[in-house]
């Protein structure tokens, strides 16, 4: 997935960021990856048919039984949270 940044988010001569946060908190696990390249345009619905990246995000959100958000507001980023397996 950060591949697909470095693919995807920044054109050739520019420079950018990308994020990745692992918190464990409460009983939960939130996993964050955001980028401040160009984001996305259009919906969700739409891009995650098309992409191999948007696609991967929603196999690893249903294998975690995780919560799932994104936005291609200033660059992109997703976030998964679900169940600690250290919990109970």
């Amino acid at each position: 997935l950060i591949s697909n940044s470095l693919k995807h988010a920044f054109s050739a001569d520019a420079e950018g960021q990308i994020y990745l946060e692992l918190l464990q908190a409460n009983g939960q696990l939130h996993l964050k990856q955001s980028d401040n390249g160009k984001g996305f345009s259009g919906s969700w619905e739409k891009l995650k048919g098309e992409s191999f990246g948007f696609q991967l995000i929603e196999i690893l959100s249903k294998k975690l039984q995780a919560e799932l958000a994104i936005s291609g507001d200033n660059g992109f980023s997703f976030s998964l949270t679900c169940s600690s397996p250290n919990n109970g």
